[in-house]
């Protein structure tokens, strides 16, 4: 079986540490796109970013759902916004079933707190089976060196 990894990332952050995965892992690689954005600077991205993962909105994606029986381990990954899930995540874990997966979560923060956005993460998985998560900073996740060294580590002890 292979590995899927799902992400949405407004900024690049996540996206890099997202293939990073797909290449140690050998597996596919899932861009969530939302059909309603949040802008990349200032106030939209800030304040309509925040509030839509303080309340838990689950837009619409644009892309298909992946044909989730071809995997047996999904890497799910978001940026923390206001110590939350990305409303993209959100929408993806509210559609997709994941019992009997291996789970792993991965998030880049330039300071939510991590550890409040991956209990939400958890709590929000239908099926499936947590076995390991990833918070890298925003520091660390532009560094190619250090994300990738993470990463590898994490990958290592999973």
């Amino acid at each position: 079986m292979k590995s899927l990894v799902v992400c949405y990332s407004l900024e690049g952050h996540t996206a890099t540490v997202a293939d990073i995965i797909m290449k140690e892992t050998g597996g596919d690689i899932c861009l969530l796109i939302p059909k309603s954005s949040t802008g990349r600077s200032g106030f939209s991205k800030y304040f309509l970013g925040g509030m839509r993962a303080l309340f838990h909105q689950k837009p619409k994606l644009l892309n298909d759902m992946p044909r989730l029986t071809a995997y047996d381990t999904i890497y799910i990954g978001t940026p923390i916004w206001a110590s939350r899930p990305t409303p993209a995540v959100n929408s993806f874990l509210a559609a997709c079933d994941l019992t009997a997966k291996k789970v792993f979560f991965f998030t880049t923060s330039g300071g939510g707190d991590a550890g409040q956005c991956l209990t939400l993460l958890k709590s929000r998985l239908r099926g499936g089976s947590v076995c390991g998560a990833l918070s890298l900073t925003q520091e660390e996740s532009e560094n190619a060196a250090i994300a990738e060294g993470r990463v590898k580590a994490w990958l290592s002890r999973a």
